[in-house]
């Protein structure tokens, strides 16, 4: 994990970071789900993420927090219509007030 979050901060840097936005993954409803997909792992993956978007001064967008598993295809992992629906209204909550001109 050490790797991964490193890797994500040297990208971030290395593309600049003024105003971007990393999102975190989503959950994932395990039943039926094989390998390492699990959403232990995912809540991993996603303090990785945090870390590294905060130590470049990225905006971190955790999906979890904005999507429920309800809102996950039938195989629980990818996104149904719904979450991409939340996640788009998310997206302009945080943009909109980057806009010039907005206070």
């Amino acid at each position: 994990m050490d790797e991964f979050e490193s890797n994500c901060a040297r990208f971030l840097r290395d593309v600049g970071v003024a105003n971007r936005v990393v999102l975190g993954p989503g959950p994932i409803v395990e039943q039926g789900v094989d390998g390492e997909r699990t959403d232990a792992t995912t809540r991993r993956y996603s303090a990785a993420l945090e870390r590294a978007a905060t130590a470049t001064e990225a905006i971190f967008l955790p999906l979890r927090s904005v999507i429920d598993p309800s809102d996950l295809a039938d195989d629980g992992v990818h996104l149904a219509d719904s979450a991409y629906e939340k996640l788009v209204a998310a997206l302009l909550g945080i943009i909109r007030p980057l806009e010039p001109g907005t206070t």
